[in-house]
């Protein structure tokens, strides 16, 4: 039995080294990043006619907390905020952070 241990444990270590480093997410973002995002999301609400409330209420979030995401403003919203409009717009962390 004790053999088992062994061999789940030497797989579990070895699936690990294998992992990617997580992303870092930045302290700060430049200007040119929150234009990006801007036009990130007026490309999204124009392809799926949406306004900033439909959006909002896609993503079951209000309108100011997207607006705190995309500025990132850390007082206006949650990390699983951010998450449910990345999820929504289809972007990766990685890709939203990107400069």
């Amino acid at each position: 039995m004790q053999h088992w241990k062994a061999e789940a444990r030497r797989y579990r270590a070895e699936q690990e080294s294998q992992v990617a480093t997580p992303f870092e997410i930045p302290s700060t973002v430049s200007a040119d990043v929150i234009g990006r995002r801007q036009k990130t999301l007026a490309a999204y609400r124009h392809k799926n006619h949406l306004t900033v409330q439909g959006l909002a209420h896609k993503a079951g979030m209000s309108e100011d907390a997207i607006r705190g995401i995309v500025k990132e403003n850390r007082k206006k919203y949650a990390e699983a905020t951010r998450d449910r409009l990345l999820k929504t717009l289809g972007i990766s962390l990685r890709d939203w952070y990107e400069p």
